[in-house]
Parts: C-alpha cells; sequence; structure tokens
C-alpha cells in the first residue's frame, strides 16, 4: 500500500515547515532569502 509513503511525505513537509518557520522567527532582522 501507499498511505505508508504518503504519510511519510505529509510527515516530512510539515517537519520542514516547521524548520523553516522557526528559523525565520530566530531571526526577525533579517530578510526572507526567497
Amino acid at each position: 500500500m501507499m498511505t505508508k509513503k504518503l504519510y511519510r511525505g505529509v510527515l516530512l513537509l510539515l517537519a520542514a515547515a516547521a524548520v523553516g518557520t522557526a528559523a525565520s522567527a530566530a531571526q526577525p532582522g533579517r530578510e526572507p532569502t526567497n
């Protein structure tokens, strides 16, 4: 079944989003590079 792969992909996306928001929140004085 593909449900495990989908679940893992969603978790990875959520983790990446959380890391991105945490990094941007930790550096409020810097401009976003993207």
